[in-house]
């Protein structure tokens, strides 16, 4: 299994988007924060496909 990307949000502190790398050990290392849901989706895109996850 190699490194994949997600985003995530603290839902009961309703606080910013953080964008994480996965590792293959299941370990989550933050990259980046953002305010809009959209940002962090658009980001985890980007990640995804420059690492080849996606194509």
């Amino acid at each position: 299994m190699s490194d994949t990307y997600v985003c995530w949000r603290d839902q009961a502190q309703l606080g910013p988007w953080t964008v994480f790398r996965v590792g293959s050990d299941g370990r989550r290392h933050e990259i980046f924060c953002c305010d809009r849901y959209l940002d962090a989706a658009k980001l985890v895109r980007e990640l995804r496909t420059y690492s080849g996850e996606l194509s």
